[in-house]
């Protein structure tokens, strides 16, 4: 399933799967996040036609244009070619660290995500989750980049 229509059925169904007991709501969305997550990275949308109007230069780089994904989005580098698509003016890989990191876990559940029922927000505990900064520059090394969309990382110590 795509994650447009992920996304979807999630808005309609959040008012009942909240109505759950909380610590099985937690379990579902933690997992249901990460399945969302790599099946967005996956995704190939149709590109979109940036006009030339919306190009900024920062710092002597080109950005095709001034919104970016959130830092956050792709934890590993693994989102550029569906942010591209979608005309982003660059990409920013989540966090990374030194050593590779799991991230959190409390009473088994792995990296845990809250839906909040009535906002459509979210709450996380994930801890920094990443492969290391060594692979995840040799990802973004790899990248066949688009003019205009530059690459980045978000880089803790």
């Amino acid at each position: 399933m795509d994650p447009a229509t992920l996304a979807r059925w999630e808005r309609r169904l959040r008012p009942f799967v909240t109505r759950l007991p909380p610590a099985l709501v937690v379990r579902l969305y933690a997992a249901g996040r990460r399945r969302f997550a790599a099946a967005l990275a996956r995704c190939r949308p149709p590109a979109v036609a940036v006009g030339e109007e919306h190009a900024r230069v920062l710092w002597g780089i080109r950005f095709r244009a001034p919104l970016l994904n959130a830092a956050g989005m792709f934890k590993n580098g693994d989102g550029y070619e569906v942010a591209a698509r979608q005309g982003a003016g660059g990409f920013l890989a989540g966090t990374t660290t030194a050593a590779p990191r799991r991230g959190n876990e409390r009473h088994g559940v792995v990296q845990p995500f809250a839906p909040c029922p009535r906002s459509g927000a979210a709450l996380n505990w994930l801890g920094l989750p990443n492969d290391g900064h060594a692979r995840v520059a040799a990802r973004l090394a790899a990248i066949g980049r688009r003019d205009g969309c530059p690459v980045g990382a978000s880089v803790a110590a």
